[in-house]
């Protein structure tokens, strides 16, 4: 084992009471894929090993157990001193959940309508249609406010930085397009960082204030977030205590980081702990009635319930899955070099943020979900056992090329090749997928969950990207 590679800080570990720190389970010792065969169960891999062949350099984990910051670490992936102060992370879209809470906060204490119209300064800028109603605060946060822009770049360190209006308008220096209302409100969820670049514009004219004074006087000061800003980096700390990020091949991003002056979608730096600290703060009897709200599916003008294109529902700031004991609210965030992730139960009272400064680490990140999962007990091991096919089969008889036309129109072809005593299935996207064949018909890649389906001669089937293929 190359321990000597790998170093762990544990940053906190916190209880509800001031007791001693009580053991955690250890879940970086057996990560493991999202579906296994019940006659083969997998080996595991470490977090250690995972780390360095990756090339992630750190890694920040935060579990929440019974509604409370139990424990948060610091990965690091070399033998590097590790600085004493908590790693701050850029940690992308986990802003817009934090921005959904502060947005239902101050609309709590008077400060915010929830459900009025946006200001004609900032509607009459968006309105590509003046017969369209204008979005409230609660369809931008809930991404039903039918306003363009997906999502932001960022700016480099020594690029100019745009105002907010800037943005807006899509004016340079802005690097995006113009932001514009080209839907009815409330009428279909379509994911939209540029809604939250409005909600921020709206709540700083309002309050007459920045975006981060607006947080700091209240969300971060009753969740204890004391080490999360919306400012950029040269007016937070230290560099030590700043992650730089780094690309899929480990490559630095020129200055550490892009900076993000759309702030509500993108820019909120923080630590796991803090992060952990917020999802605790969600599941608190105290703060019910914000949770309440948020974890809420919103609902198109006829009362239907909104559904992401992931088939899940849609609350404030936050995706929502499952029902019961699994019904869980959730997000991800990506920035350049940049990774994070947040998942809680609020029945079982449990949850985890992941932040990395990898742009490698999204798959590492899954198996740390997993391995969470199972130690913790979750309600959900986000794990498949499946049983294999028990008869022969003839790989020969599936193999070759397959054709298909995308849903933009371009020809495409699938790979379908043998690899031992397996089939390996070759995708456009440059994914090299090892399957085997399960008993209810599908065919399926145990490390990336991937699946696929020869439903007939001469026909592939794949439902990650849609596709219908015909051998040629």
């Amino acid at each position: 084992m190359r321990l000597r590679l790998f170093a762990l800080v544990t940053v906190v570990g916190l209880l509800s009471s001031a007791g001693p720190i009580l053991a955690q389970p250890d879940f970086t010792a057996r990560l493991t894929g999202p579906v296994s065969f019940s006659d083969d169960p997998p080996p595991g891999r470490s977090l250690q090993q995972r780390m360095v062949d990756l090339q992630i350099p750190m890694l920040s984990v935060a579990i929440i157990e019974d509604g409370s910051l139990v424990l948060a670490q610091t990965f690091h992936s070399s033998a590097k001193e590790a600085p004493a102060c908590p790693i701050r992370f850029q940690v992308g879209s986990l802003s817009k959940p934090v921005t959904a809470a502060l947005t239902v906060q101050l609309a709590q204490e008077g400060r915010a309508d929830l459900h009025g119209p946006l200001a004609p300064e900032i509607r009459d800028v968006i309105a590509q249609d003046p017969d369209l109603q204008p979005p409230t605060l609660a369809q931008l946060l809930s991404h039903s406010g039918g306003i363009t822009v997906h999502g932001f770049r960022g700016y480099a360190v020594d690029e100019a930085q745009p105002t907010l209006a800037q943005v807006i308008a899509g004016e340079a220096p802005a690097n995006s397009a113009p932001i514009r209302q080209d839907m009815p409100a409330g009428a279909a969820v379509r994911y939209s960082g540029g809604g939250y670049v409005l909600l921020q514009q709206a709540l700083e004219n309002n309050a007459g204030t920045s975006l981060e004074q607006l947080a700091r006087s209240t969300l971060f000061h009753s969740a204890g977030m004391t080490a999360s800003s919306f400012n950029a980096p040269d007016r937070l700390v230290a560099d030590d205590c700043l992650a730089s990020g780094t690309d899929a091949q480990g490559n630095p991003i020129p200055g550490g980081h892009h900076d993000f002056p759309e702030a509500a979608a993108a820019g909120l730096w923080s630590t796991a702990a803090d992060m952990g600290r917020f999802v605790a703060w969600l599941m608190n009897e105290e703060n019910s009635t914000i949770a309440q709200q948020m974890l809420t599916p919103q609902s198109d003008t006829d009362g239907k319930p909104f559904e992401t294109p992931g088939g899940n529902a849609s609350g404030l700031g936050l995706v929502l899955e499952g029902e019961g004991d699994t019904f869980r609210f959730m997000h991800s965030g990506s920035n350049p070099g940049f990774k994070a992730l947040m998942i809680g139960f609020p029945q079982a009272r449990k949850g985890a943020v992941i932040l990395t400064n990898s742009d490698a680490a999204p798959p590492v990140m899954q198996e740390i979900l997993r391995a969470i999962a199972e130690e913790y007990h979750w309600p959900d091991r986000f794990h498949e056992v499946v049983e294999p096919l028990a008869a022969g089969w003839d790989r020969t008889a599936l193999m070759g090329d397959y054709d298909f036309t995308s849903r933009s129109g371009q020809s495409l072809s699938i790979r379908v090749v043998e690899d031992g005593e397996m089939l390996a299935i070759e995708t456009p996207d440059g994914r090299r997928s090892i399957v085997r064949p399960a008993a209810d018909g599908r065919f399926i890649d145990p490390t990336s969950g991937a699946t696929f389906r020869f439903p007939e001669e001469n026909i592939l089937l794949v439902p990650a990207i849609g596709a219908r293929a015909v051998r040629r």
